[in-house]
């Protein structure tokens, strides 16, 4: 529905009690009357149900978080189905990845790149963050190189936002999409959402403005946002069966994947998360099944869409002023996480993880310099840049060289084929270059 006439925006408006957003609208000249229209239109038609339903939603959760209501009441936490992979073992390893090597070209890719790389250092996308710096690739590059090696039938969609969706595209156009094929390249931009006053759920607006503050409604929408470009219908008459869903700034999990696939396939698996072991005091979730409440397969996961609409379950976390629960700090809003998705199945669907060494597919670039520091004096897990370059050399060396760079493009970039590739080795003298750089199949 298209609201054209201030009659019919005022309407509506009144409709989902909003109307004190009306209360200057008088004030305003025509032009910014029409950028309000334009606004309410644009955020009723990209928030699933409109914003009747997205008022409806925060009245509800309001409510609740006021009462103290948790949402977890009553239920039992229980280690679900899972597998370790010990990955200093060949056999081991080599079990998993022999059947989800198979498994790749069957899959499509799924980036969640929405952030700017400011609170970094960085001035511009953090998926254009150098990984290291012998040769300056870029996370972007990284990524699509492995996805291309991984088969030529092989799909990437990106989810972007507001702040990084020119910029990636410049990105990819600057540098010739990387040489990756742009007909298995879909861009995603994800929307905000509007910001809330109070427990009325009544919408804050800009300072001096009609228009509605909004902001980022969470990584969560990536499901929304390939619903809504009908990805999955496409990526099932490809006859694709997985999808793997990654986040922007941690490269090594691309050399678990085969492995991880290989889990899914052979626990018949839906959902299968792959997780680290968590360091006492660390800030990093946790995996677990829920008694008592009812890598994803792709043939469930679109079906799980169609009946959801990629709605994924929502929450709120208001900051209130006093403890009286009537006045917020600053506006808040409805949030969704991209792995609250098993939350949408039943309970007889199949969820589990895979739990891999850390130094062989965890190390993000997150914290800026001085974050870090103080991470690393509270022996905690510093993850940002110069430690993620580490983490890459560390994972990518031969001990004979003093530097090895292995790309995406250097055949399947797996732990197991590795042990047939480096199979011979060449002695390489002290007056050698510092660094080795290896692209292509087959070149060692």
């Amino acid at each position: 529905m298209i609201l054209k006439s201030i009659i019919e925006v005022q309407q509506f408006i009144e409709s989902i009690g909003q109307s004190h957003l009306l209360k200057d609208f008088n004030k305003y000249n025509s032009q910014q009357q029409q950028e309000f229209i334009d606004q309410i239109n644009k955020l009723n038609q990209t928030y699933p149900g409109g914003l009747k339903e997205y008022t409806e939603r925060a009245k509800k959760l309001l409510k609740e978080a006021c009462e103290n209501v948790n949402p977890y009441e009553g239920f039992q936490p229980e280690v679900p189905v899972g597998q370790q992979i010990n990955f200093s073992s060949f056999e081991e390893v080599e079990k998993y990845e022999s059947v989800g090597r198979e498994e790749l070209r069957s899959t499509g890719f799924v980036l969640v790149a929405g952030g700017l790389g400011e609170r970094l250092g960085y001035q511009g996308i953090k998926i254009g963050i150098p990984i290291e710096l012998t040769t300056r690739q870029t996370f972007l590059e990284y990524y699509m190189d492995f996805i291309k090696a991984y088969g030529n039938e092989t799909e990437l969609a990106i989810m972007t936002s507001d702040d990084t969706y020119k910029l990636t595209i410049e990105l990819l156009e600057k540098n010739n999409y990387f040489n990756f094929p742009k007909e298995r390249l879909t861009i995603m931009k994800q929307e905000k959402v509007p910001a809330m006053l109070d427990n009325d759920a009544r919408f804050a607006q800009i300072p001096n403005s009609l228009l509605i503050e909004t902001k980022p409604h969470g990584h969560g929408d990536v499901h929304t946002l390939l619903h809504q470009h009908k990805l999955t219908e496409k990526w099932l008459k490809q006859g694709k069966k997985w999808v793997i869903f990654f986040q922007d700034t941690n490269p090594l999990v691309f050399r678990s994947l085969p492995s991880v696939l290989g889990v899914s396939k052979s626990k018949n698996l839906e959902v299968n998360s792959i997780t680290v072991p968590r360091k006492p005091g660390e800030a990093v979730g946790a995996i677990c099944k829920l008694v008592g409440k009812d890598n994803f397969s792709l043939n469930e996961y679109h079906h799980t869409l169609e009946k959801t609409k990629g709605n994924i379950s929502e929450f709120i976390n208001p900051k209130y002023a006093d403890a009286s629960k009537t006045v917020f700090k600053s506006a808040t809003r409805l949030e969704c996480m991209m792995q609250d998705y098993p939350k949408l199945l039943d309970s007889g669907d199949r969820v589990g993880f895979t739990q891999v060494a850390r130094n062989f597919c965890f190390s993000t670039c997150k914290n800026d310099i001085k974050t870090a520091q103080q991470k690393f004096i509270q022996n905690m897990p510093a993850e940002c840049a110069s430690v993620l370059d580490s983490f890459v050399f560390d994972q990518n060396s031969l001990k004979n060289l003093n530097e090895l760079i292995i790309d995406g493009q250097f055949g399947l970039p797996n732990n197991c084929q590795s042990k047939e590739k480096y199979r011979k080795f060449v002695p390489i003298g002290q007056d050698a270059p510092q660094y080795l750089q290896i692209r292509g199949y087959d070149v060692v």
